[in-house]
């Protein structure tokens, strides 16, 4: 399926390590289904071409099987077999997500068709990161941020694998620093503020 054109592609710069409070900040001033994909992107470390190819059928028992991502316009598998992989997903957020409506992509403009990355991103995030002095180099920097926390608190690098896929081996979940959750735990996504 040919999707309209995403537009907005990252280059390598210098990437924002965003604390859990940040990353509220901007979900808060954010209308949906944009608060609910920044929320998504720092729990779960997806890829932005990942998270906007997700379906309603790619989750079962809040476990989520990454397996297409939108590329250039073009909805195709993810970059290899390694990439494909199964991520438990927090039940707060699973019904942040839900309340999203029914519809073939979960995060979708109003026509129905994926949300435009580049498009979300320089509408609607970045400015709203602005606005409360946050710098925000792109979509990566959610990423990033969560690789760079479970470095820090000492996740193991195949877990960090296991949710990242094998393209970014330093990235992966957040984990929780309120000391409610174990370094181990696989629902770290209460950090940030799921509730409606």
């Amino acid at each position: 399926m040919r999707t309209s054109r995403t537009d907005g592609h990252e280059g390598v710069g210098p990437r924002t390590v965003l604390t859990a409070e940040q990353v509220n900040a901007i979900a808060e001033k954010l209308k949906e289904p944009y608060a609910t994909l920044v929320l998504f992107l720092a729990a779960t470390g997806l890829r932005i071409g990942e998270a906007l190819a997700l379906k309603g059928t790619d989750f079962k028992n809040n476990v989520l099987h990454v397996t297409r991502r939108i590329y250039d316009g073009d909805v195709e598998p993810v970059k290899s077999k390694r990439s494909e992989r199964k991520l438990p997903i927090d039940p707060l957020l699973m019904a942040r997500m839900e309340k999203l409506g029914k519809g073939e992509w979960v995060f979708r403009s109003k026509t129905g068709t994926p949300l435009n990355q580049g498009n979300a991103l320089k509408r609607h995030v970045r400015p709203a990161a602005e606005k409360l002095g946050i710098s925000l180099g792109g979509w990566h920097d959610f990423r990033h941020t969560l690789s760079t926390k479970l470095r820090r608190s000492g996740g193991s690098s195949e877990s960090r694998i296991r949710y990242s896929g094998p393209q970014e081996r330093s990235t992966s979940r957040w984990m929780s620093t309120t000391g409610r959750r174990s370094k181990t735990s696989c629902s770290r996504s209460r950090s940030y503020s799921t509730s409606c």
